[in-house]
């Protein structure tokens, strides 16, 4: 069993990933396919989202990019473009990428929050009232 959040509600559920003698199917699929064991870090990801045993995989060089495919699955899912879109994680809401609001990821890279412009007005006017 392992943890999983629910993007829409925030919620942390948990989920039942099966497994084949102690290891996970899809990491025991992926190595099939791949012809030799996977390296701890790599990630498999469900193209669908669906834990079907026929489901489509993709091995993931790293969480960040197993992270990457996530939100741009969000974003068609919620029916915007990934390339130009988010979905903002509070109000839920598509948002072209430059209303979202953006960190700094390291000197000079810049990288988008999950919350849109609006969002954090109101959240910033909430902390200056309380």
């Amino acid at each position: 069993m392992a943890w999983k959040r629910d993007d829409n509600t925030g919620e942390d559920e948990r989920k039942w990933y099966p497994k084949h003698e102690g290891r996970y199917d899809h990491r025991v699929r992926a190595e099939l396919a791949l012809g030799k064991p996977l390296p701890t870090h790599r990630r498999v990801h469900h193209a669908d989202g669906s834990m079907r045993p026929t489901a489509q995989l993709v091995i993931c060089e790293n969480q960040s990019y197993h992270k990457l495919l996530h939100s741009r699955m969000k974003v068609v899912t919620a029916g915007g473009d990934p390339n130009r879109h988010r979905v903002c994680s509070l109000c839920l809401e598509i948002k072209e990428a430059s209303d979202m609001t953006r960190r700094e990821i390291a000197p000079g890279v810049q990288a988008y929050s999950g919350w849109c412009l609006v969002c954090k007005r109101r959240k910033r006017a909430d902390y200056a009232v309380a």
